[in-house]
């Protein structure tokens, strides 16, 4: 309990003194990158994070630049901006901070979780849980290491998602990120409408790489985009909660959200039927070759076996023969091609996955730098937590050659989170001296968690 700083309780606005005069111990009472007690009205005082201007993404990964406003309205550049936690969103009023451990603390607990309105308590109590993982863990929700500190590299901006995949998309400062389905651009054809739709599709026909032909749940639009340009991430990514509930928060937007959520939810049911969806001016075509393989409109020809100079010298009445019998023997697919019904499919694709699978995992234990992906994770501070590396592929990379986040499931608290900070084997020689620094700073709420490892 950090008693010596307890009694500074400031309790006026942000300021560069106010804030300069608490002293950093753990960075758990330093002027950043802090849990506090925030209040616009000095009645309500809520949970917040303080994230340093001069650190600060200007894109923020799932956020985008809702800090904006809450950046330019600071009257001081050493003010910090606030992060309402629970809420998700950064305070651009005049607000005035306390310390975590201030004298009021219960009292703040008491009167949040009493609030009028049963949304602000239900809001102010995940603020609070939030609050207290962030001072054991260091993660803060839907921020992100690189977020909170432009030198480290950022994130992937897209997932790379392929043709048939249902995502959230972020690409307007108006909009919260939205559910879309990416279509397959050889499945459509235009049927009606301005000339912009018609060039849309035929730019995402001829450069299926290059373009993403979104459909918007909701909207019932359908747009080309770059896939360069949009934030994408798959439906049920590890922000799939929050991204449900409008973030970055857009006022008014929540509505259309919901009723595009359920779409999705309706779309998902059917089996992801696109021919179900609501696209105006477009025409659906059916794919006749098997399952992984292109659509082709017309039969492969088949090679003549006369030379050059023979196919010159033909008559024009024996051509016109030959089109006329060519036009009566019917186009079916290339011999190699195999149509297969759905139960077959199914079994195809579960074969391919388990085979996949099984070739990752025997190269994985020939040599694994965290064997069964099992971790220690530095958060804050000397503390280290037992975590799961999720991706098996990343079990042979070593400290020093990973370049980007990963993900990371948190044994005891069992939540998955990016994660950039230094990992160590889970057997490594200084384990105990670890074991120790965590059971210090936590108690016996550590114990959970490493019996959850060690299974």
């Amino acid at each position: 309990m950090e008693m010596a700083h307890s009694v500074l309780c400031l309790d006026s606005a942000i300021g560069g003194d106010n804030l300069d005069s608490m002293s950093s111990s753990n960075n758990e009472d330093g002027k950043y990158n802090r849990v506090a007690w925030g209040s616009t009205n000095r009645v309500l005082w809520w949970p917040v994070y303080l994230c340093d201007p001069a650190t600060i993404r200007d894109e923020l990964h799932i956020l985008q630049k809702s800090h904006k406003n809450a950046y330019k309205s600071r009257h001081d550049p050493s003010y910090p901006i606030v992060y309402c936690l629970g809420r998700y969103i950064f305070e651009d009023k005049k607000m005035h901070i306390k310390p975590w451990h201030c004298l009021e603390h219960d009292s703040f607990v008491e009167k949040g979780l009493n609030s009028a309105s049963d949304k602000t308590e239900r809001e102010w109590a995940r603020a609070l849980r939030e609050a207290q993982r962030i001072r054991v863990r260091g993660v803060v929700p839907y921020l992100l290491p690189p977020d909170l500190n432009k030198k480290l590299p950022a994130p992937p901006k897209s997932c790379n998602a392929p043709p048939g995949s249902i995502v959230w998309l972020y690409q307007q400062k108006n909009r919260p990120w939205v559910p879309c389905y990416i279509f397959d651009p050889m499945r459509l054809r235009h049927l009606k409408g301005n000339v912009h739709s018609s060039d849309h599709l035929a730019t995402a026909q001829r450069n299926p790489e290059k373009y993403y032909f979104v459909y918007a749940f909701g909207e019932h639009t359908v747009s080309l985009y770059l896939k360069s340009t949009p934030a994408v991430k798959y439906w049920g990514c590890p922000e799939h909660d929050g991204l449900i509930e409008g973030l970055p928060k857009i006022p008014g937007y929540k509505s259309k959200l919901d009723k595009a959520v359920q779409e999705v939810v309706a779309f998902a049911a059917l089996g992801h039927d696109w021919r179900m969806l609501t696209l105006p001016g477009y025409g659906f075509v059916e794919p006749n070759v098997a399952l992984g393989l292109p659509l082709v409109s017309r039969a492969t020809p088949v090679a003549s076996s006369q030379t050059s100079d023979q196919s010159i010298t033909q008559t024009p009445a024996k051509e016109k023969k030959e089109k006329k019998e060519s036009k009566k023997r019917p186009i079916s697919p290339p011999p190699a091609v195999e149509k297969l019904s759905k139960q077959q499919k199914k079994e195809l694709r579960e074969r391919l996955y388990l085979e996949k699978e099984a070739a990752t995992q025997a190269l994985i234990m020939t040599n694994p730098d965290y064997p069964n992906g099992v971790a220690w994770a530095n958060r804050v501070s000397t503390m280290w937590t037992p975590v799961y590396i999720c991706d098996l592929a990343k079990w042979l990379i070593p400290q020093g050659k990973r370049l980007e986040p990963i993900q990371v499931y948190f044994f005891g608290t069992h939540e998955i989170a990016w994660y950039t900070g230094q990992l160590k084997p889970w057997k490594c020689p200084n384990r105990l001296e670890l074991v120790n620094s965590r059971k210090s700073f936590v108690g016996d709420e550590f114990d959970n968690s490493l019996l959850e490892a060690e299974v």
